[in-house]
């Protein structure tokens, strides 16, 4: 009696198990990947060609520009773990790149994202110097995470749903970093996530540990826009007492080297936004 009851009990069961299985794949399946990102206020001023910024420290400053004034709601995604809410030091920053004939199209971006030697020379603007200043002073493909020596850049002539590589730059204040690399591509959408593969020290003092540097971008499509909705992260721990004492750690300056990011990406776009290099000033 007790086998056959619990056969009856789980023969209602599946109905409901299958058709809530069911709402949750066609759920997913329906969210917009833009919606998830932008507000729809957002996305108006975006078209209109604001950039918006937002820089904080944990427990400290926060300053925007350009946008709704409000704390930095990080939307976690596969690729977004929630975890970095915890770092830091937090950077955002989203724009509207325009589709430009030969420079942005899905290919050719796809290529630009991995162009790491086209980093060198990336200008920002420096908030103690009151000028632009170089920001990447060399930059290189690298074959494996222990290597040093430059390969050439990958020129691909399709788009796969993943790529991975390692990559090294020389920062100006920073030094030499290696970065693991990881292109994800769904049809026209992208997201770029580089990881530090090794501590960060800065005056004998540690800055953090491997991992704990992340920089993330994502182009999200709009065919009725005509170009791509742009969402940056980047995300920095600071081990260092010391380090965050001496005040070479702010907001602003957080802010103004994701700025620089943003920036380089629309020159290799064919747009020039050089004039938009200092997102708080």
């Amino acid at each position: 009696m007790k086998k056959r009851l619990s056969f009856i009990l789980l023969l209602l069961f599946l109905p409901v198990t299958a058709v809530f299985v069911m709402q949750s794949v066609i759920y997913s399946l329906e969210i917009d990947p833009i919606q998830v990102f932008f507000s729809p206020r957002e996305l108006k001023i975006l078209r209109e060609g604001a950039i918006i910024t937002r820089s904080r420290v944990k427990n400290g400053t926060m300053i925007t520009s350009e946008g709704p004034v409000g704390k930095i709601t990080i939307p976690v995604t596969k690729q977004i773990p929630a975890s970095l809410n915890d770092f830091d030091l937090l950077a955002e920053e989203k724009a509207f790149f325009p589709l430009v004939t030969g420079k942005n199209e899905p290919l050719a971006l796809s290529n630009m994202l991995l162009a790491f030697s086209r980093l060198r020379g990336m200008k920002y603007y420096s908030r103690t110097g009151g000028v632009m200043e170089t920001l990447i002073i060399q930059s290189r493909r690298i074959s494996s995470p222990g290597s040093t020596a430059a390969v050439p850049d990958p020129s691909y002539g399709d788009i796969r749903e993943k790529r991975m590589h390692y990559f090294m730059f020389q920062d100006n204040r920073f030094g030499n970093q290696r970065f693991r690399s990881e292109l994800i591509s769904d049809g026209s959408d992208f997201m770029l996530k580089n990881i530090s593969l090794e501590a960060m020290k800065k005056y004998g003092m540690l800055v953090n540990n491997a991992g704990e540097y992340q920089m993330i971008y994502f182009f999200l499509y709009d065919a009725n826009a005509r170009g791509y909705f742009y969402y940056a992260l980047h995300a920095m721990r600071v081990r260092s007492a010391g380090f965050r004492s001496m005040g070479l750690v702010t907001p602003e300056s957080f802010g103004n080297r994701l700025r620089a990011n943003t920036v380089h990406f629309a020159g290799l776009m064919g747009l020039d936004w050089t004039g938009r290099i200092s997102p708080f000033k």
